[in-house]
Parts: C-alpha cells; sequence; structure tokens
C-alpha cells in the first residue's frame, strides 16, 4: 500500500497523531512489512515503517523526508519515561570541506529547520512489534536554540578547518556533536592536518545530544544544560586537558596583563601554524617583549587583558585607538584553538571595552576568527581590501 505524500502540514501532523498509542506489529500488518529478525538488522525498519505511513518522499542524503514540505521526519526510540536512548543522526558532512562550511547555508541547517519528532516507546528489552508510537510534536529551533546550534557547528567544522579532526571528540559541542559514522572503522575520507597536508580520517556525522531531544520533546523552546559530570559544551576540551566541568565564562577568564605572562604570549605568536593562519609576521623575542612593555602596557588609553583558563595563560585581547578609530584584536594559543575560548573572552572582553563602533581586520584565510567575531555581533564592511603590509583582508564592525 502506498501512501500520498500529505498535501500541507496540517495534514503531516493530523496523520502522525493518527499513529499514537498503536503498536509498531500492527501498524507493519497494515503495510506489509515485517519486523521479526536481529535487533541489529532491523535498526532502520521502524523509521521505514513510520516514513511509509506518513507518506514520506524524500531519498536519503540531500532530501527532506518531505521535499515539498521541507520537512524532516524523526523517529527516536525513547523509554516509557520519554527519555531518549540515543543521539539522533542530522547528517553527513565533508572533512575536506569543513574550511568553507558555514552554518547558513548548511544541509545540518536545512534538516533541522523544522522536524517532525516521532518517538517511539521502547521497553528494555521489548520486540519491535510491542513498541508503541508516542506523541509526535513538530518543532522549529527557536532563535536561541539556533544560535547555539550554530555554535556547535562552527566549533566542530572550525577545529576540522583547522586541521585539527583528531583532536575532535563526540564531546565536542553543547547540543550537537559530531562522531563517526562508517560501517566500520577501516573507512577512511579525505581531511587536512594542521600544516595543510592531506590525510585519511575516520568520516563523522552530526548528532543530536540524546540530553537535548529529551529536552525539547517535553518543551520545544527547552535549552537544556548537559548532565553533570559531562565535559561538553563549547568550552568542553576536545583534548581532555581541562578539568570535567570546567566552564570559563566571562570576567572570571579576564584578568589585567602581568609581565609574567609576557614570554608565554611570545610563544604563542611565534608558533608558526598561528601566524601563518593569521597572516601576521611574528616578532623576534626582544622585540616583541619591548613591543608589549613600551606600546600596548604603557599606553593608558588601550584596554588589554589575558585571558586565563583553568589558571593557564591561553591567549590575550586588547583595543586600541588609531587615526581616531577604535580596533580590537586578539590571540590565542594553538594548542586552545577550537574550543570557545576565543569567543568567550571576546564577549566577555566586550562587556568591558565601552567604545562603539568597534573595528577589526582578520586575514581572509583566517575562517576560525572570522566565524567569533560574526558570533560576537560583528558584520562584515563590503568586500575583502589588500592591506599595507600586502594582505588580503576582511574590515569587520560592531556598531552597538
Amino acid at each position: 500500500m502506498t501512501i500520498p505524500p500529505p498535501r500541507d502540514e496540517h495534514e503531516l501532523c493530523a496523520r502522525a497523531a493518527a499513529l499514537t498509542g498503536l503498536r509498531l506489529g500492527d501498524l507493519a500488518k497494515t503495510m506489509n512489512l515485517r519486523l521479526d529478525g536481529d535487533a541489529r538488522q532491523t535498526k532502520g525498519t521502524q523509521g521505514t515503517l513510520v516514513e511509509r505511513l506518513l507518506g514520506a518522499g524524500g531519498r536519503a542524503g540531500a532530501a527532506h523526508d518531505f521535499p515539498a514540505l521541507a520537512i524532516e521526519l524523526k523517529t527516536v526510540p525513547v523509554s516509557p519515561e520519554g527519555r531518549p536512548r540515543e543521539s539522533t543522526f542530522v547528517c553527513s558532512f565533508s572533512l575536506a570541506n569543513a574550511d568553507r562550511a558555514e552554518w547558513a547555508t548548511s544541509w545540518a541547517r536545512a534538516k533541522l529547520s523544522c522536524v517532525l519528532w516521532v518517538p517511539i516507546i521502547t521497553p528494555a528489552g521489548a520486540p519491535m512489534a510491542e513498541r508503541r508510537v508516542g506523541t509526535p510534536l513538530l518543532w522549529r529551533p527557536t532563535p536561541a536554540q539556533e544560535r547555539e546550534l550554530a555554535a556547535d557547528f562552527d566549533e566542530i567544522v572550525g577545529l576540522i578547518g583547522a586541521g585539527h579532526v583528531e583532536a575532535l571528540t563526540a564531546r565536542t559541542g553543547r547540543f550537537l556533536q559530531a562522531r563517526p559514522k562508517a560501517a566500520h572503522s577501516r573507512v577512511r575520507t579525505r581531511a587536512f592536518g594542521p600544516d595543510d597536508e592531506p590525510m585519511e580520517a575516520l568520516p563523522r556525522g552530526l548528532y543530536l545530544r540524546a540530553f537535548f531531544t529529551a529536552a525539547l520533546l517535553r518543551d520545544p523552546a527547552a535549552l537544556p544544560e548537559p548532565p553533570a559530570g559531562r565535559i561538553g559544551g563549547r568550552f568542553g576540551s576536545p583534548e581532555a586537558t581541562l578539568e570535567q566541568g570546567t566552564k570559563p565564562k566571562g570576567s572570571d577568564m579576564l584578568r589585567d596583563v602581568q609581565d609574567d605572562d609576557l614570554p608565554i604570549l611570545f610563544e604563542h605568536q611565534w608558533d608558526p601554524a598561528a601566524h601563518r593562519m593569521a597572516a601576521f609576521p611574528p616578532r623576534e623575542r626582544d622585540a616583541f617583549l619591548a613591543h608589549w612593555r613600551t606600546r600596548i602596557l604603557a599606553e593608558t588609553t588601550s584596554c588589554k587583558r589575558t585571558i586565563v583558563v583553568d589558571e593557564s595563560v591561553v591567549g590575550n585581547v586588547v583595543s586600541w585607538s588609531d587615526d581616531g578609530k577604535r580596533f580590537v584584536g586578539y590571540w590565542i594559543g594553538r594548542e586552545y584553538w577550537g574550543r570557545g575560548i576565543a569567543t568567550a573572552a571576546l564577549r566577555a572582553f566586550l562587556r568591558e571595552e565601552p567604545i562603539r563602533p568597534l573595528h577589526a581586520h582578520v586575514a581572509v584565510p583566517n575562517v576560525g576568527s572570522i566565524r567569533v567575531l560574526e558570533k560576537c555581533g560583528f558584520r562584515r564592511i563590503g568586500s575583502s581590501q589588500m592591506g599595507a603590509d600586502g594582505v588580503e583582508e576582511y574590515h569587520f564592525l560592531l556598531e552597538t
């Protein structure tokens, strides 16, 4: 039996609501589907069953389940108490093209723009035929939820784009995470290392964390905190170097620059990958220390802060005036890239720095810094321009 696609959102929701409380075994008989067999071999069968019952017409890959409505269908196994039993797959993505990926145009955003959630109530040990359909929910992310999802996406692709795919773990991201997505561990796909060298890595897919799905099934506007003891979040450490539960926030990350910080800041800017990414030539040690002591620290109109995480100096952020304009710049040690530290520190700094408008220049290839500025409210002004130092750069502006 073939059910035609729903004509509109109302008809789709009515069809889904009509399934509430029904056993999968009974529903499968109406569609001539078999649910018996090894659970590992029939894992996708319940999803296929619900798709056919609702008239889904999309195909796997770059297509919505209901293409005419731009709605995605997600069947999620839940406990009798409503807790999802696993994370929810969103889509695969290219590791090789991560440095060019943007949330606004990503397939992940398109997939999550409107989701029909259909819980499948799955008691422990229950055969598939005995499982029942739960109450469906048509969900669109709130602006606050989308900001969190976008930030997770930016963190994940930023880490990969900077050549640190092997530092990426399932702990990265608050609501959205990346996990291996392959038939077996021998599958590899193309990626790039920190020096742009080609490499092979496990394919990754994007998933919604189970605690987030559980929360939105109860409250579609939920912004839940990660469970206690989980690193999670954009301050979680892909390299697991921060203590579990550490979440540097706000002014706790910033303090006045001390002279003892300068040797550490020197090492940050001396790193070849870092100054290549920033397109900024490094200073020799004596020149660096003199520049900071006589130009930056001695300048009374500038605002300068050291960024600290777990009592470790991880970078700096500075604002200064030049030719009647106020500028901001920041530098994060490479070992701390991809952990949301730059974004959190800049947001905190912007609460201390009162002058607006605030300007920033960033080299065109520096995707990570571009995303940081955009997440902090800066907007790009015009097209790229060639700077006096011969570096092609973007001009960003924060007006309020």
